[in-house]
């Protein structure tokens, strides 16, 4: 009986609604903390509110059927006063099924009715969907990631979201692989989050001052090769482990340089830092990246060697052919000059590894 009730009273809605007139209107999301609500504006200064509403979000022909209450926000998935069904969306449903109905067209009908879909507007492109242009959130469209801000607009060039960094394209679209923007190389992760910075294209700089016991937390060499300047060398020749290894030296002669003209105290040399330094130059054949070839941080290289350490530094680049070009590269770079000058750290290891007549270089740096 109730059902028979529902259906007839339905059906006097849909006749007392059908003979309002209709406005250029538009839906628009609430403001904190109602930002998960919406009102319909109905284009001549007045919002729809204590009342039911056919209307046509998307300019489809096909209008549904929505209910407000009396300060103008939609029911959304609930029992409306009148005792019918609403879904997620406001619309008006029976046994499940959205009640529609052709949507009557009239003069006052123009064409700044928003229909599905990319709307340019004042300000940028809107995304269109179901009568709402979204919000504040992630769309993937046509197989690619797009943003829209609070205001709706979709978002170019780089951007700050929930503490990450990302970089969309001229058109929107997120860049989910490593680029190259103004002679700094980004490296980006597949969910398009940039992870890295390198300043000319092939050296970065990584640091954390915070790093605490991380020792504690890694895994150990046991099981593994044993760590060391021959056994990583890769089937280099003698002479050149032997450069590489005068190299590694002397790149730790000049930052000491360095440090005295900055009125920094002296770095010591560790020949175990230096062997995971070296250990890292050779990942880098595999991975240029402050992230291990396994996905790991960095630093877990530290652990492996057993080395403790209340703060720590990476600085990692490729191509250089002497300790001072890499040096110029390093002091060139504001990210690796702190590293470099850095007052947290009183010891280094360096690591120069070469493969294929290109050299690559690691800088570790901790402060105990």
């Amino acid at each position: 009986m109730k059902k028979r009730i529902i259906t007839v009273f339905s059906a006097a809605a849909i006749a007392l609604l059908s003979a309002c007139p209709a406005f250029a209107g538009y839906w628009r999301q609430g403001e904190a903390p109602n930002e998960n609500r919406w009102v319909y504006e109905n284009g001549d200064g007045s919002h729809a509110a204590n009342e039911w509403k056919w209307i046509d979000g998307n300019a489809d022909g096909i209008a549904e059927c929505y209910c407000f209450d009396a300060e103008g926000w939609l029911y959304v998935n609930t029992e409306t006063p009148d005792h019918y069904q609403v879904d997620v969306n406001g619309a008006w449903i029976v046994n499940g099924v959205v009640q529609t109905q052709a949507a009557a067209q009239s003069p006052s009908q123009d064409q700044n009715t928003a229909a599905a879909g990319w709307k340019e507007e004042a300000g940028g492109w809107r995304y269109y969907k179901g009568g709402h242009y979204l919000t504040s959130q992630w769309r993937k469209i046509s197989n690619k990631r797009y943003y829209f801000n609070a205001e709706g607009f979709m978002v170019t060039g780089f951007q700050e979201i929930e503490g990450n960094k990302y970089y969309f394209d001229s058109e929107g679209a997120l860049k989910t692989k490593n680029f190259t923007k103004d002679d700094v190389r980004y490296i980006v992760e597949e969910d398009g989050v940039i992870t890295d910075e390198q300043d000319g294209g092939d050296w970065d700089t990584f640091q954390s001052d915070d790093y605490k016991e991380r020792a504690d937390q890694g895994e150990s060499s046991s099981g593994k090769d044993s760590p060391g300047k021959n056994s990583s060398a890769g089937g280099a020749s003698s002479s050149e482990s032997q450069d590489a290894d005068d190299y590694a030296r002397e790149v730790w002669e000049i930052v000491n340089e360095e440090r005295r003209k900055a009125g920094r105290g002296e770095l010591d040399w560790s020949d175990t830092l230096s062997d995971a330094a070296l250990r890292r130059a050779e990942e880098l054949t595999e991975l240029f990246s402050h992230s291990r070839p396994d996905g790991r941080d960095c630093f877990t290289v530290i652990s492996e060697y057993n080395i403790s350490s209340m703060a720590a530094g990476e600085n990692i680049a490729m191509g250089q052919r002497t300790p001072k070009e890499v040096m110029n590269a390093w002091m060139n770079s504001k990210g690796h000059r702190e590293n470099i000058l850095n007052t947290s750290f009183d010891t280094i290891g360096v690591g120069c590894y070469e493969e294929n007549g290109t050299y690559h270089w690691v800088q570790l740096f901790i402060g105990s």
